[in-house]
């Protein structure tokens, strides 16, 4: 979403190193998911699926791309983390 801009504040700032920062840095989420049980996530369901995209995201973060977010959501190993974003989307909401 913070690839295409349209219809956003001329203020608006979004992208993927603000995401990276708030999901392992400010939230702690997937950094230590399983110390977020109970703080952020509510089941051993909901840490297994935030270890998925850490590990997803983390082949990303491997590579040491300087590319652009648009070059990085084009790579094909972006669809693992598409991937497990979804199914931890799906957890949250059975859980929920």
């Amino acid at each position: 979403m913070w690839v295409e801009l349209e219809g956003k504040d001329d203020g608006y700032q979004e992208d993927l190193d603000l995401i990276l920062t708030f999901l392992y840095a400010d939230s702690q989420v997937l950094h230590s998911p399983q110390a977020a049980l109970g703080y952020v996530l509510s089941s051993p369901s909901e840490v297994q699926a935030a270890q998925s995209i850490d590990t997803a995201l983390r082949r990303i973060i491997d590579v040491g791309t300087t590319s652009s977010d648009a070059e990085v959501i084009a790579m094909p190993i972006w669809r693992d983390v598409v991937e497990a974003a979804k199914n931890a989307l799906d957890v949250m909401r059975d859980e929920g």
